[in-house]
C-alpha cells in the first residue's frame, strides 16, 4: 500500500509539473555533482532525470537543438539567486569567465515537456581549481531546459577524484538508508502505542478491592475476650448454681429450721 502511494504521489507530481511547472515556482533543476571533485583527462558519466521545459513548444524545439557539457570558470550568481526566488524567471544565465567544452549531453526519455539528460564527459588540460559545470547549447549561451550551474572541483590526480566521489556515493546511500530506518521506527512506534491504546480500551477492567470499614483486630485482644467470656460464665454458673440449691430446699426441711426448739432438760449430778 505504501509503494502504491508513492507511485500515485510521483505521477500527480510528474502531472503538475507538466501542465505548469513555471507557475507553480521551483523551476530548477541541479545536475547532481555539487562540490564533488573530477581529475584532469578522467571520463565521466552522467544522468540527469526530469530535465524539463516551460512548455510543449519549446520542448519540441529542444529536440532539434544540440546541447553539450562545460566547464565555466565564473557566472553571474547573483542572477541565478533572484531568478531562484520567482515562478517566472527572467533570463538569468551569463558566463562572466572562459568556458571550456567538454562533452555532449543527449536528450531521451521524453514525456510530454519533460526528459532524460545523458552527459558524456572528458575532463581536459584546464588549470585546477573550482568551475562550474554547466548543460547549454552551443557556447554556452541558452541553458538547458531547467538545469542550473552544478560548482565542481578540478584537480590533477584523477584517483583521488574517484576515491572522493565514491566517498560520497557511500555517504548519501548511508543517509537514505538511515532516513528510511528513522520512518520506519517511527511507524512502528505508532503503530505499537496504537496497539496498546486499543488493547486497554477493550481489555476488562479488574474490580478493585473495597477496604474495610474497621481495621483488623489483633489475636492478643481475641485471646483477652474469650478468657474474659470464660470468667464471666463461670461467676454467672455459680451464681445460678446457688441460687437452684436454695430454692430446691423441702419445705419441711425448712419447717424444721424454722421451727422453735425446746429447751434442753438441765443435767444435775
Amino acid at each position: 500500500m505504501r509503494r502504491v502511494l508513492l507511485v500515485a504521489g510521483s505521477v500527480l507530481t510528474t502531472i503538475c509539473l507538466a501542465a505548469a511547472p513555471a507557475s507553480a515556482g521551483g523551476w530548477w533543476n541541479h545536475i547532481g555533482v555539487d562540490g564533488q571533485p573530477f581529475g584532469i583527462g578522467e571520463s565521466v558519466s552522467l544522468t540527469v532525470r526530469d530535465v524539463w521545459f516551460p512548455d510543449l513548444k519549446e520542448a519540441h524545439a529542444a529536440r532539434d537543438v544540440p546541447y553539450y557539457a562545460y566547464l565555466v570558470e565564473a557566472f553571474d550568481e547573483k542572477a541565478l539567486e533572484r531568478a531562484m526566488s520567482r515562478p517566472d524567471p527572467e533570463p538569468w544565465w551569463e558566463p562572466s569567465g572562459r568556458v571550456f567544452r567538454i562533452g555532449d549531453v543527449s536528450l531521451t526519455g521524453w514525456d510530454s515537456n519533460i526528459a532524460r539528460a545523458r552527459v558524456q564527459m572528458t575532463v581536459p588540460e584546464v588549470e585546477p581549481g573550482s568551475y562550474a559545470l554547466m548543460l547549454c547549447d552551443a557556447g554556452c549561451r541558452t541553458p538547458l531546459g531547467n538545469i542550473v550551474p552544478a560548482p565542481v572541483r578540478v584537480t590533477q590526480d584523477v584517483l583521488a577524484a574517484q576515491t572522493a566521489r565514491r566517498l560520497d556515493r557511500v555517504r548519501d546511500r548511508l543517509r537514505f538508508q538511515l532516513a528510511r530506518i528513522r520512518h520506519d521506527l517511527r511507524e512502528a512506534r505508532g503503530d505499537l502505542e496504537a496497539a496498546t491504546t486499543t488493547a486497554d480500551s477493550t481489555s476488562p477492567r479488574t474490580p478493585e478491592a473495597v477496604p474495610d470499614s474497621a481495621p483488623p483486630v489483633p489475636w492478643p485482644a481475641f485471646a483477652g475476650w474469650f478468657f474474659a467470656g470464660v470468667a464471666t460464665a463461670a461467676l454467672l454458673g455459680a451464681v445460678l448454681h446457688r441460687r437452684f440449691r436454695v430454692i430446691s430446699v423441702p419445705r419441711d426441711a425448712r419447717d424444721l429450721v424454722d421451727a422453735p426448739r425446746e429447751p434442753e432438760p438441765s443435767r444435775k449430778g
